[in-house]
């Protein structure tokens, strides 16, 4: 088979040239369009970009700012505290506390089945006791014996004995000085 084009060569040229024309006006309009997508892409982040790191600008400045308040405030507040906790550790420490014999006593009160996760005594003899009894008669066993000592007063507590076992328990109180 024979293909035979009996197109006049004026024609084919004019058909050459306008089938060029075609693909190059697409491939140009392509790229017309990816240039202006990709700008507009790069615009918006750029603004984008620019608008944040004003914002992280902002907000350092007034991290700097507060700092350069606080910091003098920050070192006479902690050497306050700290002189506090000073005088307080000389009170503490020039006054001789039995605290073997205070932990004692309120260790001493406590029935087996008890576990302490809390036992606080303050230099006054002001007590915090807190725990978990195993059962219900092992709590009970319990604040019958701080609320019947007579070596502790001012026992307090808001704990009741609401479960069978695990019961938890939170007994504020005040160790009584040793009688001579």
């Amino acid at each position: 088979m024979i293909i035979l084009n009996l197109i006049p060569p004026e024609q084919k040229h004019d058909l050459e040239s306008s089938w060029l024309y075609r693909h190059w006006f697409s491939a140009s309009v392509l790229l017309a369009i990816f240039a202006i997508l990709s700008t507009a892409t790069f615009s918006t982040t750029w603004y984008v970009l620019a608008r944040h790191a004003k914002e992280v600008n902002h907000t350092l400045t007034t991290i700097q700012q507060q700092q350069a308040k606080n910091s003098s405030t920050d070192i006479t507040a902690t050497t306050t505290q700290l002189n506090r906790t000073i005088v307080a550790l000389n009170t503490t420490l020039a006054t001789p506390r039995p605290w073997s014999i205070n932990t004692t006593t309120i260790i001493s009160l406590l029935p087996s089945g008890v576990t302490l996760s809390l036992l606080s005594i303050q230099n006054n003899g002001a007590f915090h006791l807190v725990g978990i009894a195993d059962s219900r008669q092992t709590f009970l066993t319990l604040d019958q014996a701080l609320k019947g000592s007579t070596k502790l007063a001012q026992i307090t507590t808001t704990s009741t004995a609401s479960k069978r076992t695990a019961v938890p328990f939170d007994y504020s109180g005040q160790i009584l000085p040793p009688t001579s």
